[in-house]
């Protein structure tokens, strides 16, 4: 009794699925198939009246789709055939549940149903796959001859309208945020643009006080510096005629400027920016390398007495010599230090001499050259030593004197000395080399080696006298001067 009850449970879920099957079956069809053939001509729904319309496109489009319609309608048919035939097998089983001891005609139905269902499918799927390209021109033939392109996705908006007004309202706030943003884009840019003006009114004004103390008095001169859209700065230089560079003619300095006044604004904008940022010491590497005479006098004068006004410690390194003892005297006040920078051994790598002496400098220049055999290279350092002798005795004949109370001794008194003769500086000296008994010795050593070449004679030093000479030299620096190598 309980496999029957069972069975009959399972026979009444196929019987309620095949009575929605058969529900379903017509909206498989296209929904021109779902009336009769009156209504459709009725409709004005034909093959001639889709030709027409198609014209040249027809004869491509249309018998793909009616080849594919057929299968359709054909596979519609046999399902819908089969539903009737298993839901008559079905209802008798219902009202007969004895009779299912014999299944397998029973088992053959709904298999042959289920490869109806199957074929339908496809079938249907081939359809759509035709169908397609032949809606689609239909319909943008209709809709420009009806003048309703649109229509169908305002329908479609039309069926949702609490969607759609939701979508309306979204889109109204977002092109009120939109225009919020873009007003409050441009109000910021215009905030940056004012402070960036302003902060380059205050940069003309630091640039154009350090190019008025390089090149003061020019009929060309640094104008301002201005802003040029967003990301862009102009260097604006003038010409005046008058002394008060009134009535200027504005031009960019690159097509005013020479290349040496373009030198000198960039290093008036670097000295602008070290003093705004407030910088405690600063590196010039050749400032006044290709510089005229003026702005090189201007440069030793005014540009460094007034980094050291503002405290600024001021490094200037230079491969020339007559700027930096230019440098040197001018700013003797300020307690300049000079240093020399060689490599007289390059597996020792560099060596910082301290040089603020004219004594020291021509030493550490000496030295450069004591590795070379070269006879040209020994009979000029010969004659560098000659001069570094000679400057070491006057400083130590100067030393003495001070220390005698002579304030006004300096090392001019004795620009006419030389180290041979016998008033000659070697002997003035002489009495003051206590520190070993050996040294009187050396620099009389020293004399003999180092005057042939200083007079041009065919005797040149040998490389060992001439580091001999150096070696000593260094050694009275340090035991005669108080002066040590850094």
């Amino acid at each position: 009794m309980q496999a029957e009850a069972d069975a009959l449970t399972v026979l009444r879920q196929i019987q309620s699925n095949l009575v929605n099957l058969q529900d379903n079956l017509n909206s498989v069809l296209p929904k021109f198939l779902r009336g009769n053939s009156g209504q459709r001509r009725a409709a004005g729904f034909t093959i001639d009246r889709i030709n027409t319309l198609l014209g040249d496109d027809a004869p491509v489009l249309v018998p793909s789709w009616v080849a594919n319609l057929r299968p359709l309608l054909k596979a519609h048919r046999n399902l819908v055939a089969q539903c009737v035939s298993v839901k008559k097998s079905v209802d008798a089983l219902v009202a007969s549940p004895s009779k299912l001891e014999d299944l397998e005609l029973f088992k053959s139905e709904i298999t042959a149903l289920q490869d109806s269902e199957s074929v339908l499918s496809a079938a249907e799927t081939e359809y759509k796959n035709a169908g397609q390209p032949l809606h689609d021109s239909l319909k943008s033939v209709i809709d420009s001859q009806g003048d309703t392109a649109g229509w169908e996705e305002f329908i479609e908006l039309a069926r949702d309208l609490p969607a759609l007004r939701e979508s309306v309202v979204e889109q109204t706030v977002r092109a009120k945020a939109k225009s919020e943003i873009e007003t409050a884009l441009k109000q910021t840019d215009k905030a940056i643009e004012a402070v960036f003006d302003k902060k380059f009114a205050l940069l003309t004004g630091a640039i154009n006080k350090w190019w008025t103390l390089l090149r003061g008095g020019e009929s060309t001169f640094f104008s301002a510096v201005k802003r040029r859209g967003k990301i862009t700065i102009d260097f604006k230089g003038g010409l005046s005629p008058h002394e008060d560079q009134s009535n200027p003619k504005i031009r960019d300095v690159i097509a005013v400027f020479s290349d040496s006044q373009l030198h000198c604004l960039g290093l008036a904008i670097f000295l602008a920016r070290a003093e705004h940022y407030g910088s405690t010491f600063i590196v010039l590497d050749d400032p006044v390398l290709t510089s005229d005479e003026d702005y090189k006098t201007h440069f030793r004068t005014r540009v460094i007495g007034h980094l050291q006004e503002l405290g600024i410690q001021t490094i200037v390194l230079t491969q020339h010599q007559e700027t930096r003892r230019e440098i040197a005297i001018v700013n003797d006040h300020h307690g300049v230090d000079q240093f020399e920078i060689g490599i007289p051994d390059p597996s020792k790598g560099s060596v910082v001499n301290k040089t603020s002496d004219e004594f020291s400098a021509m030493l550490a220049r000496a030295e450069a050259f004591t590795n070379s055999e070269d006879i040209l290279i020994r009979r000029t350092l010969g004659k560098m030593l000659r001069d570094a002798a000679e400057r070491f005795c006057k400083m130590l004949l100067v030393k003495k004197r001070q220390e005698s109370g002579d304030a006004a001794a300096a090392i001019s008194d004795y620009n006419r000395g030389v180290l041979g003769g016998s008033s000659g500086l070697v002997q003035k000296v002489t009495p003051y080399l206590t520190a070993h008994p050996s040294d009187p010795g050396k620099l009389q050593a020293m004399r003999n080696d180092l005057n042939p070449p200083a007079h041009d004679s065919d005797t040149v030093p040998t490389r060992q006298s001439l580091r001999e000479a150096l070696g000593n030299l260094k050694k009275f620096r340090k035991e005669y001067l108080a002066q040590r190598e850094l």
